[in-house]
């Protein structure tokens, strides 16, 4: 059998020095596969190769250096480096809980019934799913601890333990997948592949983390000023604080403050319960709403629901339901009021489907999805409704003040119409109107003046007290006020420009000028 050292040319040092850092490893307590960690292993096999038959040097090709285990070993602050500590280049068994993974990559969580656990997890949380990648995250002292055996290497030979090779050493987290992904893989019948969108979220704990961390706030009080909210509460330290911490101390000074190699501990990490993730899956359409008597969006004042539905629940429970999410965002291009109609081709829309168990559909079941919503109420109609890339919902936000929106409303004037006043609105052209935030909205946005641009307009007399009005005009505009004035609030309005008081009675959105999402060519009002 050709030597793993030769075969994988990945180490820059030569079989002597390897040779001591083994033995200094392992002298501090380090499992085999962390060992191999620490020498820059980057193929996976010695990895999945390791159990308690063979040795380390046996899996690197490495020579027996009798005299390097004769040499006395050097003392340490905590006792690791005693010679009742020592393991032998003999010894094929590991001795205790690894200091540098806390049992992450020994037996405890690298065996087939902790993956047998996984299966049963998975299996019970009934996801859908192709292949699958696992997110591990893992206690910030594992940090500490690296650096903490890269420092005993760095002063066991400094030229090549250096910085650069501090920065080479592979991650616990690569090598759990190493070792376990495709075993996990024939487990769960499907491919580990880290482009997945399924993932299966490991978080191992440890209650000494806290603890063991705790000095690094007097060390470097100007990082750790800012604590960061996460779903555990607020935390003081994380992996980004920490590495930044050990990146702007001093080997000197970080050997003044902790232990190097780091203390032994009697209990390994704890896994919290396993969860699986699905990446958001994003279904858009189109709206149309007849009623003059439902929101967009549920609507509460002081915590009382105002109305028993709207567009987002009529529109969004029956998606739920079948892509079993666990929530959802809904979101549309621009919004009417209650007593505003949606008509014309309707209003763009995308939902954002947080975890869902399912999401493999083909058209005709999307089909009927649609028609599912559509056969629910008659207040919505639904069309366009397909699966989109997250990438693409950037359309339905950007430019949202300059896409163009046309309008039909039916208004009422004091004076008797005539068609010196039609006349006048036809022939207006492009006009700017400046908006202050109107009264009615001012509870929930700023107080501004805003301008809008209303590009034409027309009218079609009905009696002599009402018309029809059509405009097109740039999102954003607020039509009410811009018939009637807000007391004065929107300039020029329609009572200055036809001289007589205004009201607005009904009005209707015609169309949303967005091409998206694309059509898809089926007649959705049959």
């Amino acid at each position: 059998m050709n030597s793993l050292f030769d075969e994988i040319k990945l180490l820059t040092f030569d079989e002597e020095t390897a040779s001591r850092a083994i033995v200094r490893l392992r002298e501090c307590g380090c499992c085999t596969r962390c060992i191999l960690r620490f020498l820059c292993v980057k193929e996976a096999s010695p990895y999945r190769m390791v159990d308690s038959r063979t040795t380390i040097e046996q899996l690197m090709g490495l020579q027996d250096l009798v005299e390097i285990s004769n040499e006395q070993p050097k003392e340490s602050t905590d006792g690791a480096g005693t010679n009742e500590g020592r393991v032998g280049l003999d010894k094929n068994t590991e001795s205790g809980l690894c200091i540098a993974c806390l049992g992450v990559l020994q037996e405890q969580y690298c065996k087939r019934s902790f993956l047998e656990e996984i299966r049963e997890v998975v299996s019970k949380q009934d996801f859908e799913y192709r292949a699958f990648f696992c997110s591990l995250s893992l206690p910030v002292c594992l940090l500490l601890r690296e650096h903490s055996l890269w420092v005993v290497l760095n002063e066991l030979q400094p030229s090549i333990f250096n910085e650069d090779f501090r920065n080479k050493i592979i991650p616990v987290k690569d090598v759990w997948k190493w070792v376990n992904g495709s075993q996990l893989a024939n487990i769960l019948g499907v491919p580990f592949d880290q482009k997945s969108t399924f993932a299966i979220s490991l978080t191992f704990v440890h209650p000494s983390t806290e603890h063991e961390c705790s000095f690094l706030y007097n060390l470097c009080p100007n990082v750790f000023q800012k604590r960061k909210h996460n779903r555990h509460g607020w935390e003081v330290f994380n992996r980004a604080n920490v590495l930044k911490a050990i990146q702007n101390t001093t080997i000197k000074k970080f050997k003044s403050v902790y232990h190097c190699p780091p203390r032994k501990l009697s209990s390994p990490c704890d896994c919290d319960p396993i969860k699986c993730l699905r990446e958001a899956v994003y279904v858009a359409g189109r709206y149309n709403k007849f009623s003059r008597q439902l929101s967009q969006t549920p609507w509460f004042v002081d915590g009382v629901k105002r109305f028993e539905t709207s567009v987002e629940e009529l529109i969004c429970k029956p998606i739920l339901d079948l892509f079993k999410a666990s929530e959802y965002k809904f979101s549309a291009s621009g919004r009417e009021d209650v007593d505003v109609r949606m008509l014309g081709n309707g209003r763009p829309f995308v939902i954002e489907l947080i975890n869902p168990r399912r999401v493999i559909f083909t058209p005709e079941q999307l089909l009927a999805l649609q028609l599912d919503v559509n056969s629910s109420t008659t207040a919505v109609k639904v069309h366009d409704v397909q699966i989109v890339a997250k990438e693409e919902t950037s359309i339905l936000k950007e430019g949202e003040e300059e896409k163009i929106k046309r309008y039909r409303a039916l208004c009422w004037t004091k004076d008797m119409l005539c068609d010196e006043h039609l006349n006048k609105i036809s022939n207006l052209g492009n006009i700017v109107v400046h908006q202050k935030t109107p009264i009615r909205v001012l509870h929930r946005r700023t107080l501004a003046v805003r301008d809008r641009a209303v590009h034409s307009m027309s009218a079609s007399k009905i009696d002599d007290h009402h018309f029809h009005l059509y405009l097109s005009t740039q999102a954003g505009t607020y039509i009410k006020e811009f018939v009637h004035g807000d007391f004065g609030r929107t300039v020029p309005n329609l009572a200055i420009i036809l001289g007589t008081e205004c009201d607005i009675v009904e009005l209707d959105v015609e169309a949303v000028e967005l091409d998206w999402p694309k059509s898809l060519g089926i007649d959705y009002k049959n």
